[in-house]
């Protein structure tokens, strides 16, 4: 019995020990950071993985990264970032309840581009462009490839016509698509805000043409357009709408340029282009966005997106989709979407990007479709509609000061698809997409546009 009690007591402490090394733990962690080889700086959001698994960490602000909870063993790590030179480092060992230290220098693999997106747009005549169509109205086609612009400006310039001169609904000789088009008045003067655009109509005479360069100099200022002159005095009974919008949306919070290249899909063509927005927010960085921007529909083949602007009646809607057949059906689908989940729009979340093309235009643009045609209202059958005119200037860019209005473009910007289980949502405008600008409470936008390709998107130089 005596000799008994050790035995039983050694064995119940080789129980206890083999117990207690169950409990202990099977995994490691591997920590380190990516930086630039040329300039010692973290890189952030580089993607570091466990090649052969769906481990992986991202970099944050700095470049530092952490990947717990790796089975012990050893392994490939792979650190990469767009427009560098993937890493590989070979025979990293997770050790048990240990950290290994890893860290990973990475060199551009491509030539650096200085971008200022500060200056003005280029004016432009509307013939020069290829691949846009400007439209008074919403209900335009949507071509394959093509971009559509439309302001609501033109109609309430057509609408003042029919009000204050011809007092009846505009009949034009041979009744064309388009005059048939703005004679349903989708649009009108309450649903744009007065500050931003310059519209009327009338008998071509001395007093409209004075009138009108007088109240674009007031309105608009030094970006108005040169002072319009006409010869009038060749021949009488000549009328003509005139419209002009400048539009630069205030966001609630200025945004960064991403330093890297969007890769924009038009279908046919790929295109670099400059993109704008946020290069990941990772509270408590980029914190300050976390009111700036709304999700309000994420899937795989749909992004919408409002961008909150400094004027509370004014929403700017971004949206990733499969077009509808115009540029209204289109509007329509997206804003159901946005008014159904109207009080549950999500926020961003850690880790997720944005990134949105710049887009910078100056045009100036007649409506060759209406413009000499004949009126055929009684008392109006002597005159003509010889002017339709439109000017158009919008920056989507700087929503009242970029962070960095220069900025050191890094890479081609190839968007790869993420890895789910260490990176965020990629809100990437990196295909067709439209754009609208709406005062609340108003059905229809006073800007619309489908960007169905880079035309007007401010590239690399």
């Amino acid at each position: 019995m005596n000799l008994a009690g050790p035995k039983q007591l050694i064995l119940i402490g080789l129980i206890l020990l083999a117990a207690s090394g169950t409990l202990a733990g099977t995994t490691g962690k591997i920590v380190g950071k990516v930086t630039d080889a040329k300039t010692s700086k973290g890189l952030n959001g580089a993607n570091v993985t466990l090649v052969g698994t769906k481990m992986g960490a991202a970099t944050d602000l700095d470049g530092s990264f952490v990947i717990i909870n790796i089975p012990v063993g050893t392994y490939t790590v792979k650190a990469t970032l767009i427009g560098y030179k993937a890493v590989t480092s070979t025979g990293v060992r997770s050790i048990q309840d240990l950290t290994t230290r890893l860290d990973f220098m990475l060199s551009n693999s491509n030539d650096v581009s200085i971008v200022d997106v500060s200056t003005e747009p280029h004016r432009m005549e509307a013939s020069q462009l290829k691949s846009t169509i400007i439209t008074p109205h919403l209900e335009q086609k949507i071509p394959l490839g093509k971009s559509v612009i439309y302001s609501s400006t033109f109609q309430v310039g057509w609408n003042k016509l029919e009000e204050e001169y011809i007092k009846d609904t505009i009949r034009l000789a041979g009744n064309p698509p388009m005059a048939q088009a703005l004679n349903k008045h989708l649009t009108s003067r309450k649903e744009i805000s007065g500050e931003c655009y310059v519209a009327t109509a009338g008998p071509m005479n001395e007093r409209l043409i004075q009138q009108l360069n007088q109240t674009l100099m007031g309105t608009i200022g030094d970006l108005a357009p040169q002072p319009l002159k006409v010869a009038i005095d060749t021949e009488p009974h000549l009328l003509g709408v005139f419209a002009y919008q400048n539009k630069d949306p205030q966001f609630a919070k200025a945004f960064y340029l991403i330093p890297r290249l969007l890769r924009f899909d038009s279908g046919d063509k790929v295109d670099s282009v400059i993109a704008f927005g946020i290069p990941y927010y990772f509270p408590p960085y980029g914190s300050e966005f976390e009111e700036a921007v709304r999700v309000i529909d994420y899937q795989a083949n749909q992004i919408i997106i409002e961008i909150l602007c400094q004027s509370k009646r004014e929403r700017l809607i971004l949206a990733k989709i499969n077009p509808q057949e115009s540029l209204i059906e289109t509007f329509k689908y997206v804003d159901s979407i946005v008014e159904k989940r109207s009080g549950s729009y999500g926020g961003l979340k850690s880790r997720d990007r944005i990134w949105i093309p710049l887009l910078k235009f100056d045009i100036i643009h007649s409506y060759n479709e209406l413009s000499g045609l004949n009126l055929l209202n009684e008392s109006w059958k002597d005159w003509k509609l010889e002017k339709a005119f439109q000017w158009m200037r919008f920056k989507l860019s700087k929503g009242g000061a970029l962070i960095n209005p220069v900025v050191e473009i890094t890479g081609v910007g190839v968007v790869v698809r993420p890895i789910v289980e260490i990176q965020g949502r990629h809100f990437f405008l990196d295909k067709p997409f439209l754009l609208y600008l709406k005062q609340s409470g108003s059905q229809y936008p006073y800007f619309a546009m489908w960007v169905g390709n880079t035309e007007l998107m401010v590239k690399a130089k």
